[in-house]
């Protein structure tokens, strides 16, 4: 890697530096066309080993070989990949003027919906073209979108970012790709198809016109839940034609995407003729207010009605006709609540005006008294669920382990030695009380001086179990992260220390996590249930029934959230 600006690279004389990432970007002056171009240089992490930094360089000229084969209005030209005298790796290219779109979204904000449609018809034309010669860009990004005087779109670093995902940090230490614009397969780290990127294009035509990116989160593994399990909200000022593409375009299942940029670009010109007609907000009378339900969330909300007119009733009649009891105007308390209609007049009157209500006498019965259960009742009732889920647990785990170690004697007769050959003591191996698998588990977390010869021994099974016991009776989100994060490592430890039993121990694992998301979505601790679902996912050694049953419950769980 070079630590200063060369004065040259190859017949380029370089004059600035532009930008610096995963490699190094040059405005510099070709002599020979007399032209401005922009020079990107490979660079190399320091201390790479012979073999990544062959693969790097394998990946660097291959995929710039691919951009320097397309010639479109719309993406950036590659005129010359080499290598001069003193071995630095380049690329040379168009030199762009302007902005990048993502100046211009961070400067300007949400636009309105025909700009964002233009800039995004653009980029589709230049993905088309790519698409159908077999490039796939892989990272598509506003800082990857230029904006030249005339509002012209060029899509720049094509095909030069990734091939197949790859976690944050690679082998050779290059960061990729922007976590904000993957899709759910790069994610997963599974194949990549044309669908990723209009994924991506969809996440950036949905910041255009919100403002915002829709998958948001204070980390990166927060923001890769999100895209791979969380459905943005329609953008208050998205035109429902409009927002139908890009919903359609943020499938989490590539399939049902747009099967290609063409399909996508020509919904986008047809919603166009919609753009310019104002979307008319929920009608809401002056008295009216809006009680917010757990998440804040307006098309949630409940509408409590303006107080009924009392005249000529008795007072008693009076306080019966006024009581609320937490279900919207004319509807009984076993129906939903009604949803603010984005179209058309509400309630039945016209916008704007006030009701009026027939003062006829309307005897309600009264509302349900909600069960009280005291803190300390339900901190009993909480340790006590969990115990019994725990020893569930352990016990379908000592049935499970003992078919599936079976099976490895047969396949392995020396290993005979190291496995339970009766029920009994399976259990007495496997099945500690929960008290001890707490404890044990605190001290991994936390070990005191005197258990700190103990706690270096490596976790059991029993360890990693009661950390997963731990993480779903913890109220704090942060220090259940941690706890998460322990467990896993605890049952990847137990795998490592006994490699032919390893698988067992991962189908345990997930069994596990499966379980206890199943106890905390029966004591309606869906979030938590979700979170040991994610867990579990990590341990599916490539079961496609597991995943897929996984995936189902938290469908479920996320619908009754």
């Amino acid at each position: 890697m070079s630590q200063s600006p060369p004065t040259t690279i190859g017949k380029y004389q370089i004059i600035r530096e532009i930008a610096r990432s995963n490699d190094i970007v040059y405005e510099a002056y070709d002599p020979a066309m007399n032209r401005r171009v922009a020079v990107k240089e490979l660079a190399m992490v320091p201390g790479a080993t012979d073999t990544q930094r062959q693969e790097r360089l394998q990946r660097f000229l291959r995929e710039a070989r691919a951009a320097g084969s397309l010639q479109h209005p719309h993406i950036v030209t590659v005129y010359e990949v080499g290598q001069d005298a003193s071995g630095r790796h380049f690329i040379a290219m168009e030199y762009l003027e302007g902005q990048t779109l993502r100046n211009l979204i961070d400067s300007s904000g949400a636009m309105k919906p025909k700009d964002a449609v233009h800039l995004a018809e653009q980029v589709l034309e230049g993905l088309a073209f790519a698409h159908g010669r077999g490039v796939i860009h892989r990272d598509i990004k506003p800082d990857n979108i230029q904006i030249l005087p005339g509002n012209r779109v060029v899509i720049t670093d094509f095909g030069i970012a990734r091939l197949t995902f790859e976690p944050n940090i690679t082998m050779d230490g290059q960061v990729f790709g922007t976590p904000s614009y993957m899709s759910p397969e790069q994610i997963h780290g599974g194949d990549l198809d044309v669908s990723s990127d209009l994924f991506s294009l969809a996440i950036i035509l949905y910041e255009m016109v919100s403002g915002r990116k829709p998958f948001a989160g204070d980390n990166v593994v927060a923001i890769a839940y999100a895209i791979a399990n969380a459905n943005p909200p329609m953008p208050a000022d998205c035109p429902p034609a409009l927002w139908r593409v890009i919903e359609k375009a943020l499938q989490k299942t590539s399939a049902l995407r747009y099967r290609g940029a063409e399909e996508m670009l020509r919904d986008l010109k047809a919603a166009e003729g919609s753009l310019n007609q104002p979307v008319v907000p929920p009608p809401v009378s002056a008295s009216s207010h809006i009680l917010a339900g757990p998440h804040q969330n307006p098309a949630t909300a409940h509408l409590v009605p303006p107080p009924i007119s009392t005249a000529g009733l008795t007072p008693a009649q009076a306080q019966l006709m006024n009581q609320v009891y937490g279900q919207a105007y004319g509807q009984s308390a076993a129906s939903p609540a009604p949803q603010s209609a984005p179209y058309g007049q509400g309630y039945g009157q016209p916008y704007g005006q006030t009701p009026t209500y027939v003062p006829v006498p309307i005897y309600y019965p009264p509302p349900p008294r909600p069960i009280t259960i005291s803190p300390e009742t339900r901190s009993c009732m909480g340790r006590f669920v969990w115990a019994v889920a725990i020893i569930g647990l352990l016990f379908a785990i000592v049935i499970y382990g003992i078919g599936a170690l079976t099976e490895t004697m047969d396949r392995n007769p020396g290993a005979a030695q190291s496995i339970p050959t009766t029920p009994q003591q399976a259990q007495a191996r496997l099945e500690p009380s929960l008290d001890a698998a707490r404890e044990r588990a605190e001290r991994i977390i936390a070990p005191p001086p005197e258990a700190r010869e103990e706690a270096t021994s490596g976790p059991t099974l029993q360890d990693a179990v009661g950390l997963v016991a731990a993480a779903m009776d913890e109220p704090n989100p942060a220090r259940r992260a941690q706890l998460w994060s322990q467990s896993s490592q605890a049952f990847v430890a137990v795998g490592m220390s006994n490699p032919e039993g390893m698988d067992i121990v991962f189908a345990q694992a997930a069994s596990v996590y499966m379980g206890a998301a199943e106890m905390g979505a029966q004591a309606g601790r869906f979030d938590r249930a979700i979170e040991a679902l994610y867990q579990a996912e990590g341990f599916t050694n490539g079961n496609q029934d597991t995943a897929y049953e996984i995936q189902q419950r938290m469908n479920l769980y996320r619908a009754q959230m």
